[in-house]
């Protein structure tokens, strides 16, 4: 039977839904404990975890949301992909783009390094030190806190290096900043390019929040828009504690104490993710959030803003619009300034201070900075604010509050929707070429379920005039041909023009009928049939491998398990014929002839010309006026006179097959065994005298297979025997001869009585073996 689909086009369904539903699918990821110096290497997309699994060191993905080949060396929480580390380029700060053939390696001198592909595999990266350099690292660790140390030196156990001394724009729990130290902001949420803000410790003591002077002739920061106010107190320390969580705070060189933040209750700080990161609008957050989701933020809101925390309102909101803003595009047209009166702000984060301004080039000044997202305008004075953080309302002030808002929606990002709408056409494509390969197959499927109608005409030119004669039986002759429609397009054609027996038009349908019920590996299939004027014809599948009477007639004898597996295969497709079809069919010419191999060496029963349905009513009173058959595969019960006829004459045929595949001898080829009878039918005779003699090694002419599994060829040559009885009733079903073959039921002792000599003497008559019509006698079909 034919696939219903092309597995080439089932794969491509398939893998369209996985890029179009599961696109994280394709990333491939594992993952390792540590990195050791002298082999071990890393390259895209492998990655090292922390102990726990709650951080992931290695590449990253550049752009998480597409099979980017381009990516991160990073630090970042597994479960959500949040990067809290990168590795920068020393020239311009932002982070270092790999490429999907880099490799990181720690050498046997100890240098952990990243290469890139080409020639001399050039230096992308290597960590380095107040002191130059870091060499002797022995082996590189991630724990569970974040940190990625570099362990090595005297005696292979110090630290040599170690992330949380270098950190890039975000402090993890348990992470200090010494004087020096300092975090610079990205561009944006979701890039890695430098961008315009500074967290610094400074080393007179002053913690300071510094914007960045973007402009080609600038010699470094301007004025900070905030400070801890502690300068000159020097040496001072930052420390991100994880208990309680979320606590920011700094020690100053004589001890003192500070705070930064305001220690949040939570009920276990391990089911929850903390870092504390300046983000690309200048602003130094810090985040809590479960480890069961990615989320960090709330909901969007009117005016393009979001809350800091959904939960929780009075904590305040960002816009949304800033990081759009600040992409080097000019999006003043998308703004504008609106004023909100009677509020006085004594509190917020100012990037710059106008003096000696209108109200008017305040607003200006607003739309045209990235950074601000309210301007403060009293009397001539403008300042710009990243974030309001306290104020109230007060009628009478002169403050005027004027807050940048949307005018309309940003510009749409077509690429992303380009590709999908893509995508989404080429699956209704591929869905409407399944849909129609399907329609196609089943339609070819239902004409390989049934039959085909050929005309003469068709089956004339297929078999070129009749002319490739494959064969020659008592109910036809049978061409080889072909017709391209099919597939595959070879055929056998057998014409029943010069059969004996006269087939009546429904006699005739019954046939075709009764034939294209069979669909069994062990059986030929019949394609269609010709029924046009005179001529009738059927169309069988063309087998490629011979009949089994030219493997029995070589001169080499074939091994045994070939034997063997063609003898159940036989037997199988006699089962399916007796028990299988709706209704019954007998085949009453089995012989070798009629066994045909295909080109997987199947065997294939074929010739079913004289096939006749049981089981109709109609069929079972009809009076079969003619013996068909081959000497001596004829059953006793056809020389009784008129006597029942049942599925057991085929038994009985197939037990003279199964000795002639035992032996690879005819029925009728004398032994050359001198002890042998001599008679028409000596083959039963001589392999029931050797199995009773225990000599039955003489059966396989010394096959060396064969010797080595005498059990088997015994136990089918009793087979064989007991399917030869006389008595119709005591040979075994065809169901029963497969379960002994296959050794699932065990075959009784020989029977004591020999084949009686009357049938002997019957057949000894003539030893001719071609079909017999000549016998005239009436048999009831039952």
């Amino acid at each position: 039977m034919r696939p219903l689909m092309s597995p080439a086009i089932v794969h491509l369904a398939m893998f369209l839904h996985v890029i179009l539903l599961h696109p994280s699918m394709l990333l491939a990821q594992t993952s390792r404990n540590n990195l050791t110096a002298g082999g071990d290497t890393l390259i895209p997309p492998y990655y090292i975890t922390s102990p726990s699994g709650d951080f992931a060191f290695g590449f990253r993905p550049l752009d998480s949301k597409s099979n980017s080949s381009s990516f991160l060396l990073a630090i970042w929480f597994f479960f959500d992909g949040t990067v809290v580390w990168f590795a920068t380029d020393a020239s311009s700060g932002s982070a270092m783009v790999a490429a999907g053939q880099s490799v990181l390696s720690v050498s046997t001198t100890g240098q952990l390094s990243l290469s890139s592909p080409g020639e001399n595999n050039p230096l992308l990266w290597s960590p380095s030190s107040d002191h130059g350099p870091v060499l002797d690292v022995s082996h590189v660790v991630l724990n569970d806190t974040g940190n990625l140390q570099f362990v090595g030196g005297a005696g292979g156990s110090s630290v040599v290096w170690e992330s949380f001394q270098y950190p890039t724009d975000t402090l993890l729990p348990g992470q200090s900043m010494l004087p020096g130290t300092k975090l610079q902001s990205r561009s944006a949420d979701t890039g890695f390019s430098l961008g315009q803000f500074s967290f610094i410790v400074q080393g007179d003591g002053n913690i300071v929040m510094y914007k960045m002077n973007t402009a080609a002739d600038s010699g470094g920061p301007v004025n900070a828009y905030w400070s801890s106010g502690t300068c000159c107190a020097g040496n001072t320390t930052l420390f991100f504690d994880v208990n309680p969580p979320a606590y920011l705070y700094f020690i100053l060189s004589d001890g003192s104490r500070g705070n930064l933040t305001t220690p949040q209750p939570l009920p276990s700080t391990a089911g929850f993710y903390q870092h504390a990161t300046l983000d690309p609008d200048g602003l130094f957050r810090v985040y809590i959030r479960p480890k069961n989701t990615g989320s960090k933020k709330g909901n969007d809101t009117a005016c393009g803003y979001v809350f800091l925390d959904s939960q929780n309102r009075y904590k305040g909101c960002i816009p949304t619009f800033l990081p759009d803003s600040c992409d080097g595009k000019n999006h003043t047209a998308e703004f504008e300034v609106q004023d909100s009166p009677s509020a006085n702000w004594v509190s917020s984060v100012s990037y710059k201070m106008h003096t000696f301004v209108t109200e008017e080039h305040c607003r200006h000044l607003c739309l045209n900075s990235c950074s601000c997202a309210v301007a403060l305008f009293n009397g001539n004075n403008c300042s710009e604010v990243g974030m309001l953080v306290a104020g109230w309302q007060e009628n009478g002030t002169t403050m005027r509050t004027l807050v940048k808002v949307r005018t309309k929606s940003p510009p749409v990002q077509m690429l992303p929707y380009i590709l999908i709408v893509a995508l989404a056409v080429l699956l209704l494509v591929t869905t409407c070429t399944l849909l129609v390969h399907c329609y196609i197959t089943k339609k070819a499927r239902k004409n390989y379920l049934g039959t085909r109608v050929f005309t003469h005409k068709e089956l004339c030119r297929a078999t070129n005039g009749f002319s490739n004669l494959l064969g020659e039986g008592g109910f036809g002759k049978v061409y080889r041909g072909t017709v391209k429609s099919l597939q595959p397009p070879e055929v056998a054609v057998k014409d029943l023009g010069g059969c004996k027996v006269e087939y009546k038009e429904k006699e005739f349908e019954n046939e075709v009928r009764s034939t294209g019920q069979i669909h069994h590996k062990n059986l030929v299939r019949m394609i269609g049939y010709c029924k046009e004027g005179v001529h009738r014809m059927l169309v069988f599948e063309y087998m490629q491998g011979g009949t089994l009477a030219d493997t029995i007639a070589r001169s080499e004898r074939p091994c045994w398990s070939f034997l063997a597996e063609a003898a159940v295969g036989i037997a199988k497709g006699l089962e399916y014929l007796h028990e299988g079809c709706k209704s019954k069919i007998i085949h009453c010419d089995i012989k070798p002839d009629n066994i045909l191999f295909d080109d997987k060496h199947i065997p294939r029963i074929t010739d079913f010309g004289i096939a006749k349905l049981l089981g109709d009513q109609k069929t079972q009173k009809t009076v079969i006026n003619t013996i068909v058959g081959t000497k001596p595969y004829i059953a006793p019960e056809w020389f009784d006179g008129v006597g029942k006829v049942d599925s057991k004459v085929d038994v009985y045929s197939f037990g003279v097959v199964l000795l002639e595949i035992i032996c690879c001898k005819r029925a009728t080829e004398q032994p050359t065994d001198a002890q042998a009878p001599s008679t028409m039918f000596p083959l039963r005779a001589w392999v029931e005298s050797l199995i009773r003699g225990g000599n039955a090694e003489l059966l396989v002419q010394e096959e060396i297979e064969a010797l080595a599994y005498m059990e088997s060829v015994e136990r089918f040559a009793r087979i064989a025997i007991w399917c030869l009885q006389k008595d119709p009733s005591t040979r075994p079903t065809m169901r029963k001869v497969v379960q002994m073959l296959e050794g699932e039921v065990e075959v009784d002792f020989l029977p004591d009585p020999p084949m009686p000599s009357g049938l002997s003497a019957v057949l000894s008559s003539g030893s001719d073996t071609r079909h017999s019509s000549s016998m005239v006698h009436a048999f009831q079909v039952e």
